[in-house]
């Protein structure tokens, strides 16, 4: 029974749960085993408790352009107030007092006890260990100053929060993974348990209401003085929770919708998985679910409860009371109502394990299982040793195994961090460091949402999980022939809630995710190709991925605003009627530079749709928005639609930008040279037929031209210059000289075929398969169809050996005649010629 009382303590749904199953004896309490409980039962309640669909999201990193929006306000420090800074044993915590000092904020190092003569603290900057790594994993060292690092803030809980109260404190965690929140994905090794740090400054902030919060990573090749100033400034400053600062500029995180795993070719028949977290509940159905897509797979199933015959007497019985009756006879000695409870629990756990074993071996796989705790290194060395002499090296591992010891910050102690740390991190360390990494094609950690944005009570698994993440992005990189991620899942329709939590879950509007539904998608992702989504978010209308948004940023926002006037290089050599015409490659081009910095670690595969959706001539100063309209992940792929929108709000010009982490590669394409033909001089080309300045004069000659279609031979102008006057020194305005040359050579050709000049309408697709030549490629446009005014033609570049360079693909253009005299009344001269 469970009083009211009982409950006004208690600040957590875990705590809760914790409560409620304390009557359950030893072997559940007090560490509520997550992943392992029990599968939900029929307990009466409406379907509806499960409110929504499943959504899988991706993390990615975008590089941050302008103003961003701000999750954080800018931080004052109090008077009379120091900033503490938790030496990590380096010369930056030196560094950072020195850059906090010249910018007018006292600062001073202070160590683990946070203990000295020092002025009152307003805020904590707390540094990761070193950064260096000679292996793949993590060292034990660095569990312990995650640990550190929580009671350090706990001890100085009353501070934080006096500052607080009085008007500011800071809370910030400096790691040195990549300048790019450990998401980089490179061969450099770093020790990706730094990360945790963050869960533990998400959490504070949700416990604290008010606090200055920011995750800051600085780029491990930055000296002491410019990383100190750059975080000093990025404390000061509004901006992004997240925020990593490196060589390519400021990083924040954000979150994709669906992704779509790519399949990959299946495992060998045999190929050992070893699953952590128990056969009953969430893994068993994982486990299930994964046996009966690949038949022929072998797992072992590891938990802590032991697995023991069954008494002949009890076999066969199966409701509670009746269990209850007969266990306490044959025990011939009087048992309290909580010890019989725990045994006739041991009795059903066991019953579930073997139930979760023979289904396994029902769709074609091996099973076995054994009682493992993952803190014992030695036991963990010894089980792998048995079972790769039974079953082949080990080819996939999912890290399932959790536990729950919820505390607020101020009332969290040692025992309940080793508890949880230890479990999730050692014991995969401890799994890890006994294998032959590079045998693995599967590697999946099961990690929560909370990681990603905090949450009260949970400051250790919070930690945990965003380690976990990172440990994710890291083994990515390492393994490139593993499918390696972590999954933040939200709430699991599992045995650990119970009806009055399911309940509590519903009035707060969070689904939870069904057991087959997160079964599937796990299943998918974890049989899917190496790819480049390490960290996945999965939930049922879950609160929390709606701020795991907003951490990064939402869809629709504009990313760069771009000033034009008339007198711009580019609008003064792109002129018709007298007018400055934005040339539609440049605006293309614009969407991909901003598309890319999105997808910061991806590389451009594909440009799709394009649209010129209304011209934008410039006569008098305006401005344009590059804006991203929306975003969803395909496999590898990234697709991103990216707009031109003016002041008013309409969108000018559109195109679907595809990122991935494979190069694009060239389908069969065959376009024979063409008979050469007089065609056009080289005088008349920009002197009569097309309106280009100098800038844009790309075409040196026509080489061939029938009905069919136009060969060309492009030249880089010689009158090289800026397009615009702020485009950065690091813009190449190739791609878009090129891609602009196509649409002249089409209006060539349709004023020879069709007697009147063309204008760019879309294309549907332009793809670059290798680095633009030395030398200036060849064009070659064949044309599809003509329908009334619209020209629809392919159009391929090549390199000085006939190969094809790049392509541009189903080109429309709209040609009429009445564009005669705006092409004859654009001002442009044609270039001078050697």
């Amino acid at each position: 029974q469970v009083n009211p009382e009982d409950l006004s303590d208690l600040r957590s749904i875990a705590q809760v749960v914790s409560f409620l199953v304390a009557d359950l004896g030893d072997e559940v309490q007090p560490s509520v085993v997550v992943e392992a409980s029990a599968p939900a039962v029929d307990d009466g309640l409406p379907e509806t408790v499960v409110t929504g669909s499943l959504a899988c999201r991706a993390v990615q990193p975008r590089l941050i352009q302008g103003s961003d929006p701000s999750d954080v306000p800018a931080f004052h420090c109090l008077p009379d107030h120091e900033i503490w800074i938790y030496d990590n044993g380096t010369s930056f915590a030196q560094a950072l007092v020195s850059a906090f000092e010249a910018r007018g904020v006292a600062a001073r190092v202070i160590d683990d006890k946070g203990e000295g003569n020092c002025k009152p603290c307003g805020g904590l900057v707390l540094l990761a260990g070193s950064n260096e790594s000679n292996h793949p994993l993590w060292s034990a060292a660095t569990e312990e100053q995650l640990k550190r690092s929580v009671m350090l803030v706990k001890n100085l809980a009353p501070a934080l929060r006096s500052a607080q109260a009085a008007g500011g404190a800071l809370l910030c965690s400096v790691t040195q993974l990549d300048g790019r929140l450990g998401t980089g994905q490179t061969d450099h090794l770093v020790d990706p348990l730094q990360a945790g740090l963050a869960g533990l400054v998400k959490t504070a902030a949700k416990e604290w209401s008010g606090l200055h919060g920011r995750v800051i990573d600085v780029a491990p090749q930055w000296g002491d003085t410019t990383s100190a100033e750059a975080v000093v400034d990025a404390c000061l400053k509004s901006g992004p929770v997240e925020l990593g600062l490196g060589p390519d500029g400021e990083v924040t995180l954000d979150v994709l919708t669906q992704p779509e795993p790519r399949p990959r070719r299946a495992l060998e028949a045999g190929s050992l998985f070893i699953i952590t977290g128990g056969a009953r509940g969430v893994t068993a159905a994982c486990a299930i679910e994964l046996a009966s897509r690949q038949p022929g797979l072998a797992f072992a199933l590891w938990g802590r409860s032991r697995l023991e015959p069954e008494p002949e007497d009890l076999e066969g019985v199966e409701d509670e009371a009746s269990l209850k009756r007969l266990l306490l006879e044959r025990s011939g000695a009087v048992q309290t109502p909580k010890e019989l409870q725990a045994a006739c629990a041991r009795i059903l756990a066991q019953r579930e394990i073997r139930a979760t074993l023979a289904a396994i071996e029902a769709v074609g796989a091996k099973a076995v299982y054994a009682s493992v705790d993952l803190r014992d290194k030695d036991a963990v060395s010894t089980e792998v040793t048995q079972l790769e002499a039974r079953f082949g090296p080990v080819r996939g591992i999912v890290h399932g195994a959790g536990v729950l010891r919820d505390r607020r910050i101020e009332d969290k102690t040692r025992d309940q961090l080793d508890d949880v740390l230890d479990t999730k991190l050692a014991g995969l360390r401890h799994l890890l460091g006994t294998l032959r990494l590079e045998e693995l094609r599967s590697l999946n950690l099961f990690a929560s949402i909370t990681g990603r944005v905090g949450r009260v009570g949970q400051v250790d698994y919070a930690v945990a999980n965003q380690a976990l993440d990172k440990v994710a992005w890291q083994l990515a990189a390492q393994l490139p022939a593993c499918r390696v991620q972590s999954f933040a899942w939200g709430p699991w329709d599992g045995g650990m809630v119970t009806p009055a939590l399911r309940q509590t879950f519903v009035n707060e509007g969070v689904g939870l995710i069904p057991l087959q539904a997160g079964a599937r998608c796990f299943a998918d992702w974890a049989l899917a190709a190496p790819g480049a989504y390490a960290e996945l978010l999965v939930g049922v209308d879950l609160p929390e991925l709606a701020a795991a948004d907003a951490l990064g940023g939402k869809d629709g926002r504009a990313l760069r605003h771009v000033d034009l006037h008339p007198e711009l290089p580019v609008l003064t050599h792109h002129r018709l009627a007298g007018e400055g015409v934005l040339p539609m490659a440049l605006g293309v081009d614009w969407m991909v530079q901003e598309s890319r910095r999105l997808g910061l670690g991806l590389q451009l595969n594909r440009v799709e749709n394009a649209q010129v959706l209304q011209g934008v001539s410039v006569s008098e100063p305006l401005t344009l928005s590059v804006c991203l309209e929306s975003s969803r992940v395909e496999g590898n792929d990234l697709r991103q639609t990216m707009s031109l929108r003016d002041s008013s709000g309409r969108q000018r010009m559109r195109a679907e930008v595809v990122l991935s982490s494979e190069a694009p590669r060239l389908q069969s394409t065959s376009m024979d040279a063409l008979p050469a033909s007089g065609g056009y001089s080289s005088e008349a080309i920009y002197g009569e037929a097309l309106f280009h300045g100098p800038l844009l004069q790309a075409i040196e000659s026509v080489d061939g031209l029938n009905s069919d279609g136009i060969d060309v031979s492009l030249v880089r102008p010689e009158a090289a210059g800026p397009w615009l006057q702020d485009e950065g020194a690091d813009w190449d305005p190739e791609g878009a000289l090129w891609l602009d040359s196509a649409f002249q050579a089409m209006i060539l050709w349709s004023r020879d075929q069709q007697s009147a000049p063309s204008l760019p309408s879309r294309f549907g697709r332009w793809q670059r398969f290798q680095d633009w030549p030395e030398v200036a490629p060849r064009l070659r446009a064949r044309v599809r169809s003509v329908k009334g005014a619209m020209i629809t033609s392919d159009i391929c570049f090549l390199g000085p050996d006939d190969e094809v360079v790049a392509l541009v693909e189903d080109y429309a253009a709209t040609a009429s005649p009445q564009l005669a005299d705006a092409f004859e009344d654009h001002g442009n001269e044609p270039a001078p010629k050697g």
